[in-house]
């Protein structure tokens, strides 16, 4: 699902001149409080949402996303305008979207749209927020068409009459291109390719994956993927192996 971006923290010493003009070691002021406090609570988030993701079961993967929404909520009432807690936010509403019915994601589909519409928003290159939305426009095009239909007839044109495996293809690209490293968009772009028979353009892409560090075990189990993925369509595997645990 991609990282958030972290705030960096530190202090230090640093030469000044004293009225002598001899050298004197001054301490820098070390970041406020509610800075290092706000960067923990984002990895909070992050680890209770890898936490639900690899989760055994249902009870254990809904415990999870319910303390990370607590806490991206709180989050976002600290700073309103904060593209960080709302992405956060959008990806436990996508996580539980994706583990329900297909009339459900109507309506909860619609509330992670303009969630994550709104991360673009306030914040046009954060790399969360486009895979976020490439997800959103290719689940969109893998629902049946009589629920399109319906979502259609319902008054959702804003959140699905857009959709489209181009937008999908454009945000995950544009994802991979402002994090180098993001594992999960270069793996979703893969298997979008893959299914609608570009499977030539898919292989360059899943084999470079194989240089890619895993962050964490979801990445690295997405790495475990792409390399299946290259395997089924044909292409030898890189010799890659992924950093013990």
């Amino acid at each position: 699902m991609g990282a958030a971006a972290l705030v960096s923290l530190a202090a230090g010493l640093a030469p000044c001149s004293s009225p002598a003009g001899a050298q004197e070691p001054v301490r820098i002021d070390a970041p406020p409080v509610e800075a290092t406090r706000d960067a923990a609570l984002f990895r909070r988030v992050e680890r209770e949402v890898h936490a639900a993701l690899l989760a055994p079961d249902a009870r254990g993967r809904d415990r999870h996303l319910a303390a990370a929404e607590q806490v991206a909520r709180h989050l976002m009432v600290q700073d309103t305008l904060s593209a960080n807690a709302l992405y956060w936010l959008a990806v436990v509403q996508g996580i539980r979207t994706e583990h329900s019915g297909p009339f459900q994601k109507l309506t909860s589909g619609k509330e992670v749209f303009f969630t994550t519409a709104r991360v673009l928003e306030l914040d046009s290159l954060h790399a969360g927020g486009h895979e976020m939305m490439g997800r959103l426009h290719a689940a969109v095009m893998r629902l049946p068409w009589v629920v399109r239909s319906l979502a259609l007839r319902m008054g959702m044109g804003d959140a699905l009459g857009e959709a489209s495996w181009d937008r999908a293809e454009f945000h995950y690209r544009r994802s991979a291109e402002l994090d180098a490293g993001a594992v999960a968009p270069r793996l979703e772009l893969a298997k979008l390719l893959v299914s609608r028979g570009r499977a030539s353009e898919a292989r360059p892409g899943l084999a470079a994956m194989g240089a890619l560090l895993p962050r964490s075990e979801v990445d690295r189990l997405m790495l475990e993927e792409a390399l299946e993925l290259l395997a089924r369509t044909g292409a030898a595997s890189p010799a890659v192996e992924l950093p013990p645990r």
